[in-house]
């Protein structure tokens, strides 16, 4: 975790969020889609106001629950879907907004005009046509694991082989229900995984796999800060919780540390990309 926690310098990673919006070179902003604050900003008022999080301990799943969960999901678009919102910690609203523009998922991305190495992805504050939002105002990037691009890969042969969607350019579409090809509304996501819930016979609902990426993190060792930078959030009040749930649920460190193939450690990650590139650093992996 030293090469995680020396991306704290200079003021913390709180500031290194705000300098990147200044940085042409790696500031997301920049990418195509993204719109002005000043264009949103009433919109972004009324939704921080209804989806403000709470300081009540969050609702976490275990080892085996997130195994489960993943091993439910009937196709490929759902499975990578559960799994990006464990590995990275994204808010649904988030996830439902990526843009094929966003997922820089090679080893180099030079050719999409972004210098980040590694395989990582991009999360903009944008409208989107599904109604999609990321309550964040700062643009973060997230670096991925190897086993998020298998599972990315996986689903990108299915929408082909659908052949739904091929001029939208959002990572999640309707292949199953129409509209097909238009982008996955919140809703459909929302019943999907209250599907899951019923085949695995407990409570699993968006945001909880949210907050128990964002634990895990804490149970491993991030520094709370890093984590603040990780999960888009202004006030470290909101990163308080999961430092307290991390506390409070000791006794399950290792039921939670492994989860999902032993990979959490972040050993499938280029660490090196958070202290050059100005990139925010995602200790979680995820697999069968």
């Amino acid at each position: 975790m030293s090469s995680l926690n020396s991306a704290r310098g200079s003021g913390g990673l709180q500031a290194v969020c705000r300098a990147c919006c200044h940085n042409r070179s790696t500031c997301t902003s920049s990418l195509p889609g993204s719109i002005p604050e000043s264009g949103i900003s009433s919109a972004v008022q009324e939704r921080t106001l209804k989806f403000r999080e709470g300081t009540a301990e969050p609702q976490l799943l275990t080892e085996d629950e997130m195994a489960a969960v993943v091993a439910a999901a009937s196709n490929a678009r759902d499975r990578f879907l559960i799994i990006a919102l464990l590995a990275t910690g994204m808010r649904i609203g988030e996830a439902l907004g990526l843009r094929r523009s966003d997922v820089h998922f090679l080893a180099r991305s030079e050719a999409l005009g972004c210098g980040i190495p590694g395989p990582h992805l991009h999360v903009i504050r944008r409208l989107n046509e599904n109604g999609a939002f990321a309550k964040s105002r700062y643009p973060r990037t997230i670096p991925v694991t190897e086993r998020l691009v298998q599972a990315y890969s996986d689903y990108w042969f299915e929408r082909d082989r659908f052949g739904h969607g091929v001029d939208n350019d959002a990572v999640f579409v309707n292949l199953f229900r129409e509209p097909r090809g238009r982008s996955m509304s919140y809703s459909n996501a929302k019943e999907m995984v209250d599907r899951l819930a019923r085949d695995c016979g407990f409570t699993v609902r968006p945001h909880m796999l949210r907050h128990t990426a964002a634990t895990r993190w804490i149970e491993a060792g991030v520094d709370p800060d890093i984590v603040q930078a990780l999960l888009g959030h202004v006030s470290f009040t909101s990163t308080e919780r999961y430092i307290h749930a991390s506390k409070n649920g000791c006794g399950k460190r290792s039921r939670l540390l492994p989860a999902l193939g032993g990979t959490l450690r972040g050993e499938r990650i280029n660490h090196h990309q958070v202290c050059n590139q100005r990139a925010l650093p995602n200790p979680a992996s995820t697999g069968h």
